[in-house]
């Protein structure tokens, strides 16, 4: 067999060349997509971290934010400090808290108390509330929720003490509410807080000391309806206050009384137990931080009047309220009491000027201008 030698075409010989570049073009294209996709996914890399980096400087600077704002809420939180005061004014104070607190405990007040309130009939609180028929609504639809109450419908029954069942027990548009007239109606209008007004009165008329800026104010109550035995009994507990060390109201005592209504034997009962002394006029401590606080308010109050005096005896007109203002905020501050119509001391100096009260508080009551 002999030998066969087989030499290649020109065609042979394109188109073996024309799949060498088909197959180099491919793996360009190839190459050049994966290149893409590298720098895309680089590019989204980058992108995300700059994200990242952007959420934690925007965190950052929301924490900081949050946390100005807390500092800034305790210090308009903290109490405002006291001016000192000689300690010969603060013994005086020391002196009349206890005398004050003598007086609430006192059996003649409480008795003449009694009698004071023993005067009110149950006809002249008809003749009250049989004017006012839109209280009852007023329990109903505001007071429900707010205060304590307790219903009973019939003799032997639980007392009912859901505002949701109260209000299923007592609709307004139906019997017996539905009637103005009914026992039920009045009862209704008399279960709120207006039902105390006689009797606040009294104690504020025995127990209210101006120089010791003392009130008498409910801190709770709680009223029971007996619809089936036409009777209201109105039970509160009352708070006697004056101002705190802190500049906050200090309870000093706290006392229970009653107010019932029974239309079936026509009668209106008002009673007041004894106060209880609370620990702050037990303790000689917290007394002494009472009175403390009640002879720097006093010489604050002194300085506005002799303030107000001297710009009437100048015959200047209206009183200046910025500067009023910023020389009361500078007194209570650091407890220096300027003269009336003198320079205040602190005046020229640059770190005064920046504390001198610009946008206190004072001067937001008088409706000025940070700065005025």
């Amino acid at each position: 067999m002999g030998l066969e030698s087989k030499v290649p075409t020109k065609g042979d010989s394109q188109g073996g060349g024309s799949a060498q570049c088909d197959a180099a073009a491919e793996g360009m294209d190839e190459l050049d997509r994966m290149l893409e996709e590298a720098a895309l996914e680089s590019k989204n890399r980058k992108e995300a971290i700059t994200q990242k980096q952007k959420a934690g400087a925007l965190k950052q600077q929301q924490a900081a934010q949050c946390e100005a704002r807390r500092r800034a809420i305790e210090r308009l939180a903290a109490p405002s400090p006291q001016p000192s005061v000689p300690d010969a004014e603060v013994e005086r104070y020391t002196k009349q808290v206890r005398s004050y607190c003598e007086q609430l405990l006192d059996e003649t007040v409480l008795e003449s108390i009694e009698r004071t309130l023993a005067a009110h009939t149950l006809g002249s609180l008809e003749a009250h509330y049989e004017q006012r028929p839109e209280l009852a609504a007023f329990t109903l639809t505001h007071e429900l929720r707010r205060l304590d109450y307790a219903v009973v419908s019939s003799a032997g029954a639980a007392p009912v003490t859901s505002p949701d069942e109260i209000e299923r027990l007592l609709p307004l548009d139906a019997p017996p509410l539905a009637d103005a007239s009914s026992p039920e109606h009045f009862l209704c209008r008399c279960a709120n807080q207006s039902l105390f007004a006689e009797l606040l009165a009294a104690l504020q008329a025995a127990w209210h000391t101006p120089a010791l800026m003392t009130s008498v104010r409910a801190s709770s109550c709680r009223f029971t309806l007996e619809l089936h035995a036409k009777r209201l009994r109105a039970e509160v507990q009352l708070a006697i206050s004056t101002l705190g060390a802190g500049d906050a109201p200090l309870d000093l005592a706290s006392c229970d009384a009653c107010v019932g209504v029974d239309l079936g034997s026509r009668t209106l009962t008002q009673t007041v137990r004894k106060p209880r002394l609370h620990e702050c006029v037990v303790f000689d401590e917290q007394l002494r931080g009472v009175a403390a606080a009640l002879a720097a308010s006093a010489r604050a109050t002194r300085l506005c009047d002799d303030a107000l005096e001297a710009r009437s005896a100048a015959d200047v007109g209206a009183v200046d309220a910025a500067d009023f203002a910023t020389r009361l905020e500078r007194f209570l501050s650091d407890g220096s009491e300027t003269q009336a119509g003198a320079e205040p001391r602190d005046r020229g100096r640059p770190e005064a000027d920046a504390q001198g009260g610009d946008g206190g508080m004072l001067k937001g009551l008088f409706g000025l201008p940070a700065g005025s």
